[in-house]
This record gives structure tokens, C-alpha cells and sequence, in this order.
């Protein structure tokens, strides 16, 4: 057998022998929720070594334990609300307007969570770098994207390019940082956090819920 295919092989043995044992971990649980509490373990991990600074463990391991229990399934399309360990209600389809009313009356933009607004797999997210053309405006697309915090008038503008390869937008932690210290009586709303698959390893990143709004031209913005 060549080389790459002994290595192929190694890699899928690996990758079937981690399913075995998941499952054999979750008895009685279906391969989405065990796939899921896969993900919400390493985000547990990655709060208690790095600080949990949104407070979110008490709900990881809250919704771990729910799905354990069997109170919670995993309902493609269906979201649930959770707040400081508690879940706010019953399954149901994500709406903004609802969402944000729940946020605001728990002081969402710490510790609440949003269960199920991803896959049970960890998203894409596989944008590393980017090497500009000789004549970039001949072969890209810049757009406008501006953002600012649901309930507020602070508006940011970014010049930018549409990556089509994540599921979400990625923006740095300063970027909604910058917009409450212009308007200190809005926050991002929290979402909880998510698995991504980057192009350098899952990594686990904070969600937060913003207006944006792409434009062709520099200079227009959200009104």
C-alpha cells in the first residue's frame, strides 16, 4: 500500500476509533447529541483554562446535563434560551425580536446562551490569509460592511471583502468594544459560543448578535 494511504487509513482508524468511544461514553443518546456534548465539553475546557469571562460555564454544563437527562434533544432548527444555568422556556425557532426581548431582561451580554443556533458539528470558519492580486480592483469585490449594536444609533463602518467560506461573520473583540464605549447604555447581546473549524484546528469563539449591513461604496451606512 502506497504511503499516503497508510496514512489515510491511520487517520480515519483514529477518527473512527474517537466516534466508538464517544458513544460508548453517552449510552442511549442519539450521534447528534453525543456530537454535540463533544462540543460543549471542549468549550467547558477552554473556559476554565482561559477564564470565564462571559460566565457562561453554568450554562454548559446546564444543557450537558439537560441532554443527558433527556430533557433537551437536538431539534434541527429549533433553539433554546438559557440564562446564568437556567433554560428560559421551551424549544422553538430562533426570532430576533423575541430573542432580544429575553436577552434584555437577563442583562444578556453575559452569561446567556442560545442552544442550537449551530450544527451539532462544529461550522467552517477557514479563512487564514489573503494575497492580494497585482490589480485588485480588477479581480475583487469590496463591499461596506457596517455594523452597530442592536438598540443603538453608534453606527462602525468596514472596508472588506464577503468571505464566503464561514457560516458566520467573524469580527475582532474590539470591534463591539469600540461601539459600547460610544454608546455605554448598549452591549452586544450574547449568543453564547461556538466550535469552528478554522484552517489551523477547532477554535472556540463568543457569539454575539449585531445589525450589519453590507453596501457597494464607501461612504453609505446603516440609517
Amino acid at each position: 500500500m502506497p504511503v499516503i494511504f497508510e496514512a489515510r487509513l491511520k487517520m480515519y482508524d483514529g477518527l473512527k476509533k474517537q466516534r466508538e468511544d464517544m458513544i460508548a461514553a453517552e449510552p442511549g443518546l442519539s450521534w447528534a447529541v453525543i456530537s454535540r456534548i463533544g462540543s460543549l465539553k471542549s468549550i467547558r475546557e477552554e473556559l476554565v483554562a482561559s477564564g470565564d469571562h462571559t460566565e457562561q460555564l453554568p450554562n454548559v454544563d446546564a444543557i450537558i446535563a439537560a441532554y443527558r437527562s433527556g430533557e433537551l434533544n437536538w431539534w434541527p432548527g429549533y433553539v433554546t434560551f438559557w440564562s446564568k444555568g437556567k433554560k428560559l422556556g421551551r424549544a422553538k425557532k430562533f426570532d430576533v425580536d423575541e430573542f432580544l426581548e429575553v436577552n434584555r431582561k437577563h442583562d444578556g451580554h453575559k452569561g446567556f446562551w442560545v442552544e442550537g443556533r449551530n450544527g451539532d458539528d462544529p461550522s467552517p470558519s477557514y479563512l487564514s490569509d489573503m494575497i492580494y492580486p497585482l490589480y485588485p480592483e480588477e479581480f475583487q469585490h469590496p463591499v461596506t460592511i457596517d455594523l452597530r449594536i442592536p438598540g443603538s444609533l453608534v453606527h462602525q463602518p468596514y472596508y472588506c471583502l464577503d468571505d464566503t467560506g464561514s457560516t458566520d461573520m467573524d469580527i475582532f473583540q474590539g470591534d463591539p468594544d469600540i461601539l459600547h464605549t460610544q454608546d455605554p447604555h448598549n452591549q452586544a447581546p450574547g449568543l453564547g459560543r461556538a466550535v469552528m473549524n478554522t484552517s489551523n484546528g477547532p477554535a472556540k469563539f463568543p457569539g454575539v448578535l449585531m445589525e450589519a449591513a453590507m453596501f457597494p461604496r464607501i461612504g453609505d451606512f446603516l440609517k
